[in-house]
């Protein structure tokens, strides 16, 4: 069961999150700078997602380049931006159905051949991104220990759902 969620808490990430969409062309510029800061935390990913695992991300011209990694990132980060931000619009007094469809999502992960380790390494990528692209008054300690208080409740419903299949279906 996700944790209940306070309204300072809930308020905060809505008010930031509601900041950063307001970048032009956020989801591939914010997109672009997560996948490579996750991929950048979590290199094994790149299998998972079907690119090369000597895929050098800090390339400047990886995303020119690579036609490959240029697709997988703008569908991988437009996918997670549009559900994140779903989510987040969904946070509130009805968190039961949230985590039902945060468990099912989990589930689906599995497939995709994503780890429960991938959760927390894309965690600690948001909050980068966030903080690289937030003002310093509206990504402020209470504000990132807001989002880091969501993405784990988030992220644990969608790693319990990535348990549950795995325990079904083994055991």
């Amino acid at each position: 069961m996700i944790m209940e969620l306070s309204f300072s808490t809930v308020s905060s990430v809505l008010d930031s999150w509601e900041k950063l969409r307001v970048h032009p062309n956020y989801e591939e510029t914010v997109g672009i700078q997560l996948f490579k800061n996750f991929l950048t935390l979590q290199p094994n990913a790149k299998l998972a997602l079907g690119l090369p695992r000597d895929l050098d991300i800090t390339s400047r011209g990886t995303m020119e380049g690579n036609r490959r990694f240029a697709k997988k990132a703008s569908y991988f980060m437009k996918f997670f931006l549009l559900m994140i931000g779903k989510v987040i619009d969904m946070l509130g007094p009805d968190m039961d159905t949230v985590e039902a469809i945060l468990l099912d999502l989990g589930q689906r992960h599995v497939r995709y051949g994503v780890q429960p380790e991938f959760y927390v390494s894309l965690g600690q990528a948001l909050m980068t991104t966030l903080e690289a692209n937030l003002k310093p008054q509206d990504f402020n300690e209470k504000t990132k220990a807001a989002w880091v208080e969501v993405y784990a409740a988030l992220s644990h419903s969608m790693i319990l759902g990535h348990n549950q299949l795995l325990k079904e279906t083994t055991g």
